[in-house]
């Protein structure tokens, strides 16, 4: 998603994560800032931290919905990433 943004706006990464940082401290269960920070973390391969943004968000979704079945998805796409990541 953030890449697709990027295309259309330029990569302003720094700045776009420094936003997404204020969005965070100012409410940190808002749900798209956390679905965007646990994008930007697994675009630059820090898995855990990923996890960690997707894991706060699933908890907030109700069970079982297409929602949180594709949070659900990330966490464990990010979890395979980070335990391939670390066996090399």
């Amino acid at each position: 998603m953030l890449d697709r943004s990027y295309r259309y706006f330029g990569n302003h990464e720094g700045e776009a994560e420094r936003l997404l940082g204020r969005a965070l401290f100012l409410d940190p269960n808002e749900p798209f800032a956390l679905t965007l920070a646990g994008i930007a973390a697994f675009e630059r391969s820090d898995y855990q931290a990923a996890i960690e943004y997707w894991q706060q968000l699933l908890d907030q979704l109700p069970a079982g919905t297409r929602a949180a079945q594709a949070v659900a998805s990330g966490i464990g796409c990010a979890q395979r990433e980070s335990i391939s990541a670390m066996a090399q």
